[in-house]
């Protein structure tokens, strides 16, 4: 995924449930979050884990599904755990989940599978 893509995403208010930004650009990462907030009409809601979150992604609580954006940031766990990883494939709600890592290795599995999922926010000048 490019920031193209993501760029799209925004005009057409279609997004997809899970989305992986890595690089240094953390303030181009808020933008494009408020931006998807404003065009979705959700709450950005901050944690620290993908643990804390999942239970609100699929509660039965159906006044606050779809309401939120979920920013998760460096949370090793869902790198580390394959259990995660097919869970964020499959997706399947309405809230959108946004994990931001500071860096990502290029050659770990993790990478390799959700290569269509990552966007890099590269260094601007």
């Amino acid at each position: 995924m490019n920031l193209t893509q993501v760029k799209n995403d925004i005009k057409q208010r279609k997004f997809a449930p899970v989305y992986i930004f890595t690089g240094d650009e953390i303030g181009v990462m808020d933008i494009y979050i408020q931006s998807m907030a404003k065009a979705s009409k959700k709450q950005v809601v901050r944690s620290d884990t993908f643990k804390n979150v999942f239970p609100n992604l699929t509660g039965r609580n159906m006044l606050s599904r779809g309401q939120c954006i979920y920013v998760i940031r460096d949370d090793k766990n869902v790198v580390d755990t394959e259990k995660v990883w097919e869970i964020l494939k499959a997706g399947g709600w309405e809230d959108i989940v946004i994990l931001i890592y500071t860096s990502l290795d290029k050659r770990t599995s993790f990478y390799k599978k959700h290569s269509d999922l990552i966007c890099e926010f590269e260094c601007l000048d």
